[in-house]
C-alpha cells in the first residue's frame, strides 16, 4: 500500500469583475448566477474526490480569478468540505487570493472565523496610471486600504504580489511600489516579471509595437534593486520570485517547487500524485456534467518515468534560492543522478550553479539565466 503524506490543496475560483489585460489565467467575469451553480458542482467535486491517500493536508490555496468576490460562507462551505474528508495539520497554513477593493474590514473578519489564516493581496504595482493600463479595477489607495482592513481584521501572515517591467515603469516607480508595499508590513512579497501571454490584449499591442517594455538588461536592472531592496528590509529570497520574513514561506509554493502532492479542484485545477499528473476540465459545461454523473473529473494527463521525475525535481528545486540537496537526489533517483552529473559541473564551470558537492543551486548570475540553465536538464 502506498505510504501516506502530507498534501497540498489548491481550489480555483475562475469569477473575476474584469479580465485584466495582460492575464491568460483561466477566469470569466463575475456572474452571481453562474457563480452559485458552480459552487454546487466545486463542493461535489471535494465530496466526492478520493481521499484515501491523503494523510494530513498542510496547506490549502483558493485561487483564481478572485476568490475575494465570492462571500465569506462559501469559503466556509468549501474549506469545511475538505475538513469532512481529511486531517488538516495543526498550523496548516489556508491562504485566499484577494484583490483590493473587492472585500473590505467585516469580510476579512469574517473569512478568519471561517478559517482563512493567510491572505495574498494582488497590488501589482502602485501607480494610479499603470495599473489602469493593465486593467486592473484598483487604485494605490484601495491598496493600502485593504492592507490596513487585513492587518484590522487580526492577520498575521499575509502577502503583496508586485510586478515589474510594466509598461509605463522604469527604476523609480519599481522603488516606489517595493518602498510603499514595505512600508505595509506584509510578511510575505512575490515580485514577478511582467510575461506577454498570446491570446492576452497586451500581446496584440506587443505585436503592433504599442507596448513599451525594458531590454532584457533593464529587466534583470530592475529585478535586482528589487531584490536588493527587499532582502535590505528583512525580506529573505527564498525562491527567485518570492521573499519573505523568517519563517514565513509560503507552504504552498514550497509544496508545488518541492515537488510533494497536490490535489487540486475547480475548473481547470491540476493535481500531482506519486509522478502523475492529472488535470480537470478547463470547460464548465464538462465539468458540471461529470459531476452530476458522479464521474471522476480529474484526468490523467501525464505518468513521469525516473527520468522525467529527475528532470522536473531540477527544473522547480532549482527555483529555490537553497536549491536541492545531491543527498536527496541520489536517495530518490539512484544511478540515474549520475546521468546529470557532467551538466552540473560545466554550470558550475560557467559560474551559473555553486561550486558544491553537497547542493545544487544558482548563483546570481544563473538566476538570471534561469531558464536556460533549468532547460538543460530537459
Amino acid at each position: 500500500m502506498m505510504k501516506k503524506q502530507g498534501t497540498a490543496i489548491y481550489v480555483h475560483i475562475p469569477f473575476c469583475v474584469r479580465k485584466c489585460r495582460y492575464c491568460d489565467f483561466l477566469s470569466v467575469p463575475w456572474d452571481s448566477a453562474k457563480a452559485e451553480a458552480y459552487t454546487k458542482d466545486l463542493l461535489k467535486e471535494i465530496r466526492q474526490a478520493d481521499w484515501s491517500r491523503v494523510d494530513v493536508v498542510e496547506s490549502i490555496f483558493i485561487g483564481g480569478g478572485t476568490p475575494s468576490l465570492m462571500p465569506a460562507s462559501v469559503i466556509g462551505e468549501i474549506l469545511e468540505a475538505i475538513r469532512i474528508n481529511a486531517s488538516l495539520s495543526r498550523g496548516c497554513e489556508i491562504t485566499m487570493e484577494a484583490n483590493p477593493g473587492t472585500l473590505d474590514l467585516e469580510q476579512l473578519k469574517a473569512l478568519r472565523r471561517v478559517g482563512i489564516n493567510r491572505i495574498s493581496l494582488g497590488a501589482q504595482c502602485f501607480q494610479p496610471e499603470i495599473l489602469k493600463r493593465l486593467g486592473r479595477i484598483h487604485d494605490d489607495i484601495a491598496i493600502e486600504k485593504t492592507a490596513r482592513d487585513v492587518v484590522a481584521a487580526g492577520f498575521r501572515n499575509w502577502n503583496i504580489d508586485l510586478m515589474f517591467d510594466l509598461p509605463g515603469q522604469g527604476m523609480a516607480e519599481v522603488e516606489e511600489s517595493i518602498r510603499r508595499a514595505i512600508a505595509l508590513e506584509p510578511t510575505h512579497l512575490s515580485f514577478y516579471s511582467l510575461i506577454v501571454e498570446p491570446g492576452t490584449p497586451f500581446y496584440e499591442e506587443w505585436e503592433e509595437g504599442r507596448l513599451p517594455m525594458a531590454t532584457e538588461e533593464g529587466n534583470r536592472a530592475l529585478y535586482h534593486h528589487g531584490r536588493r531592496l527587499m532582502e535590505a528590509a528583512g525580506y529573505h529570497q527564498y525562491e527567485i520570485s518570492n521573499f519573505a520574513k523568517p519563517g514565513m514561506a509560503c507552504r504552498q509554493n514550497l509544496a508545488y517547487w518541492c515537488r510533494r502532492p497536490y490535489l487540486g479542484f475547480g475548473l481547470g485545477a491540476a493535481s500531482m500524485e506519486a509522478d502523475s499528473r492529472y488535470v480537470n476540465p478547463r470547460d464548465f459545461q464538462i465539468y458540471h456534467e461529470r459531476i452530476s454523473r458522479g464521474m471522476t473529473v480529474r484526468e490523467l494527463e501525464e505518468t513521469m518515468g525516473k527520468r522525467e521525475a529527475l528532470s522536473e525535481t531540477m527544473i522547480l528545486g532549482l527555483r529555490l534560492s537553497h536549491g536541492i540537496s545531491m543527498a536527496a537526489l541520489i536517495r530518490k533517483f539512484g544511478v540515474e543522478v549520475d546521468r546529470i552529473r557532467p551538466l552540473i559541473a560545466e554550470q558550475q564551470r560557467l559560474g551559473l550553479l555553486i561550486p558544491s558537492e553537497k547542493r545544487i543551486a544558482l548563483t546570481e548570475a544563473g538566476m538570471d539565466l534561469a531558464n536556460q540553465v533549468m532547460m538543460i536538464f530537459l
